[in-house]
């Protein structure tokens, strides 16, 4: 008998340390981390940030602890991160995953403690008091099913490496960076690496002054139609390879602010954005450029791609296929420190075609612009030729004189699609010296008062470049000049009895071009000061309307939504007051402006709005 009990205890006790080692075989890795702990669900519970976020608790399916904050995923998929009671905040662990290219830290894919459970988390909820620490990289890495995000809480002031944080969230469709303290971040690459769901994404919030590396930031987001860069600052970059690789549906990007004196690589930056139309990287700065090959590759709809600003060594790669899939380029703009040759195969060449140079109205082949116009600034269109070619209808022989408010129009038979540079004297000008729109079919070019300006008085050409032709025309300088008492400035009214907007302008030439059209002359409508507060003018190329304001706050809200900024129209001062009329039934061409009282009343009388005084005329 003793022997056959004291054989019992011992299975008894075998059995109890075999299912110790059983249960010790089942439990995560992370378990065992000293950052990382996971805890066995508790049925219920209430924490204070459940108020703050406005949520009730829920049944948490796993919690933990991690670095100096506790974590939990409730089973309704939202994972709570908060302090671990500390009245000082907690840290959370440092984070790191493998970025696509092996495993950094650990054997795992990411060492966040709730990534084995990513599949299920749905939302984030960051307490406040919560710190990031040195290494936040993958912090949400391949949450998949990850729709809603409410980290705001996070402070991120001790955050140098950011890269991935949301790293094949592919159903996050829409989200707005908070305003992080990023100013110790030097490395923000994957953050939204392959995030297909993406549609909108709003960075303007944070401070990239300090990153270093930008590669692959948007890569894959190929449902982006939205992206808003404005804030971004890229003094300190040196990486921005494939950063918008794959954006497919991203039919416009701003870039214009962007500092790239420092960056080096740039090989695949817009690779098969195939959905752009238009690039312009003018004020891209390239002296430290090593590589931009590619660059462009598989931008399928791009008509213009402006480079004008880059200045190229021979040792820069810039690969034979700079420019490859991209049938619908028919505008490069390029400036003399442009060489299209390179050392060791290092060089590329427009696509195959017949390319009409804007400084010579030569055309040429891409071999030969490749081979012999290096160093040259020049704008460069895919040449269509029409007979008879583009000419100017409106403007020939013109005169302006110094002083004067209005710019000088000029009036092409060629396309504003078509156009492909101004020049005056034979020489380029900027973009920003003239204005151009679309005419009715035909292109209307506007030299700006600020630009005449600059001209001696004397006789002058002008040639509006087009892929069909050039057209030409002459014009003249002469006048008061500076410190010269200016006369007053008749202002013209016209009518459009198809649209129904009235129209002013000091411009005889932008008058009789009206009125050739079919617009109704309707005479002097007053006489404007030669100088005083200024009343804008803008344009709504969607609507087809003009508007004229003296509020600043008024003209900038305009722009910002999308009109032309045309400039000072005239200028208001005197005793004549001219009130402005709305018509709210109507959506475009719903502004009136005159002197006439009975004018006014009358269309009052028919449910027009009274909008006070537009600004005075001296008679």
């Amino acid at each position: 008998m003793a022997t056959s009990y004291g054989a019992l205890i011992a299975k008894r006790v075998a059995g109890v340390f075999l299912a110790i080692a059983l249960a010790v075989s089942f439990m995560p890795l992370t378990a065992w981390a000293q950052t990382a702990q996971v805890e066995e669900p508790a049925a219920q519970e209430a924490v204070a940030s459940d108020a703050d976020a406005g949520l009730v608790a829920q049944a948490n399916v796993a919690q933990g602890h991690f670095g100096t904050c506790n974590w939990r995923l409730e089973s309704s998929g939202r994972l709570v991160i908060e302090p671990d009671g500390s009245a000082s905040g907690g840290d959370l662990g440092d984070i790191h995953y493998n970025f696509h290219s092996g495993v950094v830290s650990g054997a795992a894919e990411s060492n966040a403690p709730w990534y084995p459970r990513r599949d299920s988390i749905t939302s984030v909820y960051i307490a406040p008091g919560v710190r990031g620490n040195n290494t936040m990289t993958g912090l949400f890495y391949n949450c998949k099913n990850l729709t809603n995000v409410n980290i705001a809480n996070l402070d991120t002031s001790k955050v140098r490496y950011a890269g991935g944080m949301f790293d094949g969230c592919t159903s996050l469709a829409s989200f707005t960076m908070p305003n992080f303290n990023f100013n110790n971040v030097t490395d923000i690459k994957y953050m939204f690496y392959g995030c297909t769901g993406l549609k909108s994404l709003d960075l303007r919030y944070i401070d990239t002054s300090k990153v270093v590396v930008m590669d692959r930031m948007f890569y894959g987001c190929s449902a982006l139609t939205s992206l808003n860069l404005s804030g971004f600052k890229t003094t300190a970059a040196k990486q921005m390879f494939e950063m918008f690789r794959g954006c497919s549906s991203l039919a416009s990007v701003d870039v214009s602010g962007f500092d790239t004196k420092n960056v080096t690589e740039m090989w695949n930056m817009f690779r098969d954005c195939s959905s752009l139309t238009d690039l312009d990287l003018s004020a891209f700065k390239t002296d430290s450029l090593t590589n931009m090959r590619d660059m462009f590759y598989g931008c399928s709809s791009v008509k213009s791609i402006d480079i004008s600003g880059f200045r190229v060594s021979t040792g820069c790669d810039r690969g034979s296929s700079l420019f490859y899939g991209c049938p619908a380029l028919e505008r490069v703009s390029v400036g003399d420190g442009w060489t299209f040759q390179g050392s060791g195969g290092l060089g590329t060449s427009l696509p195959t075609a017949t390319w009409l140079s804007g400084a010579t109205s030569k055309t040429f082949t891409a071999r030969q612009i490749a081979d012999e116009r290096n160093n040259m600034a020049d704008v460069y269109v895919k040449y269509r030729p029409s007979t008879p070619g583009p000419i100017i209808s409106y403007g020939d022989g013109q005169n302006w004189a110094h002083g004067s408010m209005g710019g000088a129009a000029f009036r092409s038979t060629g396309k504003l699609a078509d156009l492909s540079c101004v020049r005056v004297d034979g020489k380029i000008i900027a973009r920003g010296n003239y204005e151009q729109r679309d005419d009715e079919g035909s292109t209307l070019v506007t030299l700006k008062p600020s630009y005449l300006e600059t001209i001696d008085n004397g006789t002058h050409t002008i040639d509006l470049v087009f892929a069909t032709g050039t057209a030409s025309a002459s014009f003249s300088v002469s006048g008061n000049t500076s410190g010269t008492v200016l006369d007053p400035v008749t202002m013209f009214r016209l009518y459009n009895p198809n649209s129904g907007e009235h129209f002013y302008t000091s411009s005889t030439v932008e008058r009789d071009n009206c009125v050739s059209v079919g617009w109704n002359d309707e005479g002097v409508g007053w006489v404007a000061p030669a100088a005083g507060d200024p009343v804008y003018r803008l344009y709504n190329q969607y609507g087809g309307e003009h508007h004229y304001t003296t509020s600043v706050v008024e003209r900038d809200n305009l722009i910002s939504v999308g009109w032309n900024d045309e400039g000072v129209g005239w200028y208001s001062g005197g005793s004549v007051r001219l009130d402005r009329q709305y018509n709210p039934n109507a959506y475009a061409n719903n502004h009136n402006y005159t002197s006439s009282a009975v004018e006014k009343e009358n269309l009052l009388s028919l449910g027009w709005q009274d909008e006070g005084t537009a600004w005075y005329g001296v008679r």
